[in-house]
């Protein structure tokens, strides 16, 4: 464990004690982003979706293996890579 790790566990417990916990919403804020919502929400919910998809991909990715082509798979990252440059010029 490093020290950064002791840290952090050193200040959850820290913010746990009920003196500090009237103190602890205003360290919370840095969490918060401008619409409200939790940033860790987000990040989880991201992190779980990149898992998901990665694990669809490296499945479809073996099914091509098995019969020795990989241009359908080629298509695939083309099209997704496609779909994700558009999606992510609209914002």
């Amino acid at each position: 464990m490093s020290e950064a790790d002791d840290i952090l566990i050193g200040e959850s417990v820290f913010l746990e004690s009920s003196e500090v916990g009237k103190v602890a919403p205003s360290r919370q804020s840095k969490t918060v982003g401008s619409a409200g919502r939790s940033m860790l929400s987000i990040a989880l919910v991201g992190g779980v979706m990149a898992g998901v998809v990665a694990f669809l991909s490296v499945k479809f990715l073996m099914r091509y293996f098995e019969f020795g082509r990989l241009d359908p798979f080629g298509y695939y990252c083309a099209a997704m890579g496609a779909a994700s440059l558009i999606l992510l010029s609209l914002h």
